[in-house]
């Protein structure tokens, strides 16, 4: 959401599709429903060999006081996060890059944020042990050529058992009293898509509540037949009036708006503290 109340999306779409090469592009809405195209032109387009089958899957923080989007840029063998920041002057929207992190590769689903003065990156790194899982790396900057090490990381959660990986939706949310909410997706086998929710502690270390059931299961024809099936993909969320807006990939084709009551999720999650808390 911007200085004027305007809900901002940046949203991944395909050009050349007999290619399947990934833009993103970026919409405005007032309401968070309506949603009007701001360009034709796409926000950002791949223009190196490693983006050179797309850009994708955006997460936008503030940073510094500035958006940042932390996407992945994906040569078609692996994947790597870079970092662009926006711009919205009388020029329009543009995204500028500034960095990107050339450790781990095949890392994805990630944002950075800041926490007590330290920038962190939440990501998942396909071949940190136990199984692709979601991980907290400490990182020292946004700009120029970065990486992080599992030496300054800790998994906040670890995918279960029989399940074939996991990763962060949308950024952490951050509550009134300083705890923040996560949605987490969960890929069971043979690749469908769950998303769970759950609280973390205010310093983002443990994860102190865990629904038992998904919020959010593949049921429409957009999530059960797309490019990918059985896909329900949580990419960003913002917290209006008590009101979750989730906003979701549906099939890895369209993107759906799903709608929680902010008070009853969290009496949900009070009522599933995991071991420990």
């Amino acid at each position: 959401m911007d200085k004027e109340g305007r809900i901002i999306l940046v949203y991944r779409a395909i050009g050349e599709y007999y290619r399947y090469v990934s833009r993103l592009g970026v919409a405005v809405s007032e309401d968070g429903t309506r949603f009007k195209y701001v360009d034709d032109k796409p926000l950002l387009i791949p223009v190196s060999e490693d983006e050179w089958w797309g850009v994708e899957d955006p997460r936008i923080t503030i940073i510094d006081g500035e958006p940042l989007i932390t996407y992945v840029k994906w040569n078609y063998r692996e994947t790597r996060l870079g970092f662009a920041k926006i711009v919205d002057d009388e020029q329009g929207f543009r995204a500028i890059r500034i960095g990107w992190l050339d450790h781990p590769v095949n890392t994805k689903n990630a944002a950075v944020l800041e926490n007590n003065g330290r920038l962190l990156l939440i990501h998942r790194p396909w071949d940190w042990p136990p199984r692709p899982s979601i991980w907290v790396s400490g990182l020292k900057s946004i700009k120029g050529r970065q990486s992080v090490s599992i030496l300054d990381s800790y998994p906040l959660y670890v995918t279960p058992e029989g399940m074939v990986k996991s990763g962060m939706g949308p950024p952490p949310l951050r509550l009134d009293n300083g705890d923040y909410l996560l949605f987490i997706h969960v890929v069971k086998p043979p690749e469908i898509y769950l998303v769970y929710a759950a609280l973390v502690d205010k310093e983002l270390k443990n994860i102190k509540a865990l629904t038992s059931r998904p919020v959010l299961v593949p049921e429409s024809d957009w999530e059960l037949i797309g490019d990918v099936s059985f896909v329900v993909f949580p990419s960003a969320a913002i917290i209006v009036d008590d009101r979750i807006l989730l906003y979701y990939g549906a099939g890895d084709k369209v993107v759906k708006l799903a709608i929680a009551d902010l008070s009853e999720l969290l009496m949900v999650l009070d009522k599933n503290v995991v071991d420990g808390e």
